[in-house]
């Protein structure tokens, strides 16, 4: 069997993102199993950008697709792959990372400016073209499965589900005795629905003296929003640059607790945030805000608190946390390190994607 990853980003073994992260752990699970798989970077090819122009490529690329069993379409890379798909005898399955459309919404709704605006007629079309044209849907969460059945009238046998995971080696179950005050930690992006502004606000309702906040992956870019939570937390906030993974780990294994406080919105109820993952690895007690599937597994797995979004919210239930007793803390982080190995782990999804092939290959 021969796979195709096929990605917008022009080396994903490299890339900080978490999405090309997903693809080349995908690939690499695949490789363990016998499977021969290549790589092919669109961005690289004469007409990268824009989205809408890369079938164009057809004539540099032709060749390159033609001999696969399967194109393993990333992200937007759907859409060429769809567009290709007379030219290759292989399937395309599209990895559904979430509601791209959605998203794009979202961002035009937050600024209205002719960049966001070219962004969602895109998003339009591209989704419209991959979901006709694809042969299977890899979704990262069980909403997200259902909505593609209820809205797209995708079969059910069609889609399977397979999970951003982690690196159980590299983020490793720690104790949750640290030393005082109580202290949070974010680690991730800084886009509207990340809820940012939230946990802020929520912060800054605490006492001064009681709760302190890491948040890890400022880049240049967010300069600005960096500047102001210093000016507004002051020393109650420890704030980080993007790093590495391993570093990532490190940092995080220096808080209490770990929070994701994404506000509610239809982009978010269907995705399934990377760092969820790694936040039960490292065997910490969670806090996340009742948006998304999260909060069904940490209601099941009893491996933290759930929220509502809003700053007076999530203020209350951090407290709640900062409040438990540190048996509680380490009973919840352990579950949470169990339901990482049992669900979440590379090499647990890894074998899930395989098998999926191997059933689609024989259909």
């Amino acid at each position: 069997m021969r796979v195709l990853f096929l990605s917008n980003e022009s080396d994903v073994s490299r890339s900080a993102s978490a999405y090309t992260h997903r693809l080349e752990r995908l690939r690499c699970a695949l490789e363990q199993y016998g499977v021969q798989t290549g790589f092919l970077s669109l961005r690289d090819q004469p007409f990268g950008r824009p989205l809408l122009a890369q079938p164009l490529n057809l004539p540099f690329v032709r060749r390159q697709i033609a001999d696969y069993d399967f194109i393993h379409a990333g992200g937007d890379a759907a859409y060429t792959a769809a567009v290709l798909k007379p030219y290759t005898r292989a399937q395309v399955i599209r990895d559904v990372h979430g509601d791209t459309f959605s998203e794009a919404q979202l961002k035009w709704t937050s600024r209205r400016h002719p960049h966001t605006a070219h962004m969602l007629a895109q998003s339009w079309i591209t989704n419209a073209v991959a979901y006709r044209q694809s042969d299977y849907f890899l979704v990262v969460c069980k909403p997200l499965g259902q909505r593609l059945a209820e809205e797209k009238r995708i079969p059910p046998e069609r889609i399977v589900l397979i999970r951003n995971g982690v690196d159980l080696t590299v983020f490793t179950g720690q104790p949750a005795r640290l030393p005082e005050p109580f202290t949070i930690a974010y680690a991730g992006g800084f886009q509207t629905w990340q809820g940012i502004e939230n946990l802020v606000g929520a912060v800054e309702q605490l006492p001064a003296d009681r709760v302190r906040l890491t948040i890890i992956g400022f880049t240049e870019q967010y300069a600005s929003l960096r500047a102001s939570i210093s000016l507004r937390l002051g020393p109650r906030a420890h704030l980080v640059d993007r790093v590495g993974r391993a570093e990532l780990a490190g940092h995080l294994a220096a808080a209490h607790a770990l929070v994701i406080p994404r506000s509610p919105h239809r982009a978010v109820a269907v995705a399934l945030p990377t760092k969820f993952a790694e936040y039960l690895a490292l065997g910490k007690p969670v806090i996340v805000c009742d948006v998304d599937e999260t909060a069904a597994l940490v209601r099941a797995h009893r491996c933290g608190l759930v929220s509502a979004s809003q700053p007076a919210d999530l203020a209350n239930t951090i407290q709640q946390m900062a409040n438990l007793p540190l048996s509680e803390l380490d009973a919840m982080g352990q579950r949470g390190r169990r339901l990482a190995e049992q669900e979440f782990s590379w090499e647990v999804i890894g074998r899930q994607y395989f098998d999926a092939l191997m059933a689609w290959s024989a259909a």
